[in-house]
């Protein structure tokens, strides 16, 4: 991971790009949390990157254990918020039409999620 920064590095000194810090972070992903990992840190043109338990990435959030719960329940949140939006500036339309503008907007990627474990996400 250090080879990679550095090699970043030499790519931003070359073509005069800044890489910021603040806005990456590192997710050691493991199944439980392994001591190994406490304490390992990496730097990018000398600023430290965050080491964090979950980070967004395209949209989606990844977690160190690779739980799909925060991410499931961000799309329901975001949903609720979209459909709320829709009913108020549209309330004069069908109902269905409402519905299925708002359904469809924020699921992409969830076919990633494994929905067969018994997770109450209230």
């Amino acid at each position: 991971m250090r080879l990679q920064l550095q090699i970043c590095e030499d790519y931003a000194r070359e073509f005069q790009i800044v890489f910021n810090a603040t806005k990456s972070a590192t997710v050691c992903i493991a199944r439980r949390k392994a001591s190994i990992y406490e304490g390992l840190q990496f730097f990018i043109d000398g600023k430290r990157i965050a080491t964090v338990e979950e980070f967004p990435h395209l949209g989606h959030i990844i977690t160190s254990t690779l739980d799909e719960k925060s991410d499931i329940l961000a799309k329901r949140n975001s949903l609720c918020g979209k459909i709320n939006n829709v009913l108020c500036y549209f309330n004069k339309c069908d109902p269905f039409v409402k519905l299925i503008e708002s359904y469809y907007s924020d699921f992409y990627g969830s076919v990633l999620w494994k929905l067969s474990h018994n997770t109450n996400y209230n």
